[in-house]
């Protein structure tokens, strides 16, 4: 059975479609996904000195890959 993998051609972000693919753009019946995200809670931006908002970081990581050898 074929699964068509989830794209987002629109300007608001999706947490469970790829945000960089365009709909219907891949096909397949073998594939991989994985998705990742960390939370940095202020790592970064709470050593600029003169920045003193209370923002937090966060990083999303989303793979897709696909087997492209027929099943025998």
């Amino acid at each position: 059975m074929l699964e068509i993998h989830p794209g987002n051609e629109t300007y608001f972000y999706d947490y469970a479609a790829f945000n960089m693919m365009n709909f219907f753009e891949f096909v397949s019946d073998y594939y991989f996904s994985g998705y990742a995200t960390h939370h940095f809670d202020g790592f970064f931006l709470d050593k600029i000195p003169l920045l003193k908002v209370e923002m937090r970081e966060v990083a999303q990581v989303k793979q897709f890959g696909e087997n492209c050898k027929t099943p025998t």
